[in-house]
C-alpha cells in the first residue's frame, strides 16, 4: 500500500485564525490540513514550546525534540491540533533559513491564502 504524500500548508501566522475544526478534523477553507509551513524569527523560548514572529504577528509552537534558538530565523513544519477550542502547532521539524528565503516563502503563503478563498 502506497502513502499520499501531502506538502505542508505554507501559511503566515494570522491564516491560523481562518482555521476550523470540523469533526475532528483541522481545516482551512475547504481543504484538510495535515501540516503547515510557517517561517519566521524565533523570539522566545520556553521549555517546551517557541515564539515564532513572522510580518503578520507572533505564533507559539509547541515543541519536544527540535532545538531552535532565539534570534535566528526558522522554516517551522508542524502539525496543527486541536486543544480547548483553539487551533495549536506542533513542531516536526525546524531547519534554519536565510533572509531571502523567508521572503520568497512569504510571496508563496500570500498568493496560497488568496488562492484558496478566490
Amino acid at each position: 500500500m502506497s502513502k499520499c504524500i501531502i506538502a505542508p500548508f505554507k501559511i503566515m501566522s494570522n491564516a491560523l485564525k481562518g482555521f476550523v475544526s470540523a469533526s475532528g478534523l483541522v481545516m482551512y477553507g475547504r481543504n484538510v490540513v495535515h501540516s503547515v509551513e510557517i517561517v519566521g524569527v524565533c523570539i522566545e523560548t520556553g521549555k517546551s514550546y517557541v515564539k515564532i514572529l513572522d510580518f503578520c504577528g507572533e505564533v507559539y509552537v509547541s515543541v519536544v525534540e527540535t532545538s531552535v534558538m532565539p534570534g535566528i530565523c526558522y522554516s517551522l513544519i508542524c502539525k496543527p491540533y486541536i486543544k480547548k477550542g483553539e487551533i495549536r502547532l506542533h513542531c516536526k521539524s525546524a531547519r534554519r533559513v536565510c533572509v531571502f528565503e523567508e521572503m520568497f516563502f512569504w510571496a508563496e503563503a500570500l498568493s496560497l491564502s488568496k488562492s484558496i478563498y478566490s
